[in-house]
Order: structure tokens, then sequence, then C-alpha cells
């Protein structure tokens, strides 16, 4: 929880001492962006009368934007999501279990120029999704499908330059292989990250 105060003070310091201002994004311009889940965990939790259990997970997401018109990109992302936890197998030592995410596909960007210096905008997109587990003992994977859909605020430091906050709802469904499982997954997490803009 600490780490998520820092991140957003830090976020709202550099937006209140920085004097740039916003702009539309012009047909032709392309966007390259970096973001990552604020809500990323690592720590240990223990039940009452159960073993005590460390968790470590994070995601992170990129995508870039061709702008097809003003203020509307087009383009690919990618979401990247790992997650790792540890915990007594009851046997003598510990379970170690792994898991990885990926969601790749299409996404569309719209761009909405608020007030100086800031943009709103909302973007979605949907793709294809992998997964792959694995622990002491066996591994498994699994394939599916995906979407996300995020609204979020822009701040430009400079012309080619923004930070980026934004809200984020995402779904996965992925069939397991060589296991007769589904897994579903639906997620809404705050996200900060920056774009960097070449005209």
């Amino acid at each position: 929880m600490k780490k998520v105060v820092v991140l957003l003070c830090l976020w709202v310091s550099v937006v209140l001492v920085s004097g740039a201002s916003a702009r539309d994004i012009q047909k032709g311009s392309i966007e390259i962006d970096g973001i990552m889940d604020v809500s990323f965990l690592k720590g240990k939790s223990k039940a009452i009368g159960s073993y005590e259990t460390e968790t470590e997970e994070y995601s992170v997401a990129f995508s870039n934007y061709y702008y097809i018109e003003k203020n509307i990109g087009a383009g690919l992302f990618c979401d990247y999501g790992k997650s790792e936890r540890n915990a007594p197998s009851g046997y003598g030592d510990t379970l170690t279990t792994e898991a990885t995410s990926y969601l790749v596909g299409p996404v569309i960007k719209y761009q909405y120029s608020l007030a100086d210096q800031i943009n709103i905008y909302l973007n979605g997109g949907a793709g294809m999704a992998r997964l792959r587990s694995k622990n002491n003992y066996y591994a498994v994977k699994g394939k599916g499908t995906g979407w996300k859909i995020s609204a979020g605020l822009s701040f430009f430091l400079k012309k080619s330059i923004a930070l980026n906050l934004q809200l984020e709802r995402s779904s996965i469904e992925i069939k397991m292989d060589d296991i007769n499982s589904h897994l579903d997954v639906n997620d809404t997490s705050l996200r900060v990250g920056a774009s960097v803009y070449i005209d």
C-alpha cells in the first residue's frame, strides 16, 4: 500500500510543478506507451491455524498507436502479468507456484484535450491470451481470448512526453491444455505510466 501512495504522490507532484500545455494529437503521429499496475503486491499472509504464504505479483503493458485521424489512434498492445506464491507443502518443503500471462491484440484510443496540460482518453482492445502455471510437481498451460477497456488522464510534461493515470477493466477466458478446465479472470486496476509522441 505504501508503494501505491508513493507512486500517486510522485505523479501528482510532477503534475503540479511542470508547466507545458496539452495538444491535439495530429493525424500521422505515433504514440508509444508503457504502463504498470500500481496495485503490484509483495507480502506475507497467514490465515488462522494455517501456514504463512509469501506472494509477489505485478503486471505491465505496452502499446503503440498510429493516429489515423486527429486524436484517434489505432495500434497493438501487449499485457504481461506474473505472480509467485510460496507456501509450505505439508511434506516438509516449500511449494512454489509461478504463473505468467499474456494478452496481445489490436487496440484503439481516443483523446480529448480537456484543459491546459491535460488530455482525457478512452482506449480498448481485444486479442489472444496465454497462461502458463507451474509448481514443484507439474506445469500446465492454456490459451484463450480477452479484452480490456480503459479511461484515463494524460498530463503533458512537454509536447512529446505525457504521464498517464488510468482505470482499466479487463477480462480473460482461458481453456487449459491437457485438463478439462476453464479459467476466467476479471480485473479492475489503477495504472500509471508514460507516453512518447513522434510527429
